[in-house]
């Protein structure tokens, strides 16, 4: 009995917590606000163009150079997915 009521309480508070939801932040927004690097270069979204045009796939951050680091993985892409396009851009 005890056992089962322990389970029950468990359950509850793990529901509770659950459903509880932080500040959703605006990764665009974020990104825009985003200190650049000590060389003044901007961190970069790495893009791939698709069927609905181009789009953000990942938020490069945190190198001295987040431009050749972006670059770099564009190269690597094309060579995964040479029928895809993918380019590096400003994202503050």
């Amino acid at each position: 009995m005890k056992k089962n009521l322990l389970i029950l309480i468990v359950a509850i508070l793990i529901s509770f917590f659950a459903g509880y939801s932080y500040k959703n932040v605006d990764i665009y927004e974020a990104a825009e606000d985003y200190p650049k690097t000590s060389l003044s270069l901007p961190a970069q979204w790495f893009m791939m163009e698709s069927s609905l045009g181009w789009e953000k796939m990942m938020f490069i951050f945190g190198y001295a150079d987040n431009i050749e680091v972006c670059e770099h993985l564009v190269e690597v892409a094309k060579e995964e997915s040479p029928s895809r396009d993918f380019r590096c851009t400003d994202a503050n």
